[in-house]
């Protein structure tokens, strides 16, 4: 089991973690909003362009977004690293993400763990299924 403290943002805990995002030799450590109420990982274009991938080579997908408008989303499958957790997920790449922070979605990311949200002490508990 891993466990991941809230980190502060805009004055708030919020379930935000840090992730490693790989492409093939390429990688990118960053922090991403962990978000239950997103089916896809949303991460900014640039971040694709550090990896080298050709963004209109994805999948892509129309999708909503919180204030019910839509964003144009380019689908990649990369390996994603959690602490000591490595599992290849799809990963959206927009440039119309603008709300400053990279997603999380359940797509991928929590299809194969357990992960709670202990709002109490500030931490995201994530295991695998074996593990409950």
């Amino acid at each position: 089991m891993i466990r991941l403290p809230y980190m502060l943002w805009k004055g708030r805990h919020s379930p935000m973690i840090p992730v490693v995002v790989k492409v093939d030799d390429r990688s990118i450590n960053t922090t991403a909003y962990l978000d239950t109420g997103a089916t896809y990982s949303v991460f900014h274009t640039d971040y694709a362009d550090r990896l080298g991938l050709k963004l209109n080579e994805g999948n892509m997908v129309e999708i909503s977004i919180g204030d019910g408008s839509s964003i144009h989303v380019f689908l990649h499958e990369v390996l994603l690293k959690v602490e000591d957790l490595e599992f290849m997920a799809r990963i959206g790449f927009s440039d119309e993400l603008g709300i400053g922070l990279s997603i999380l979605g359940r797509d991928y990311v929590m299809d194969e763990y357990v992960i709670c949200f202990d709002g109490h002490h500030k931490e995201i508990l994530w295991k695998l299924p074996a593990e409950v």
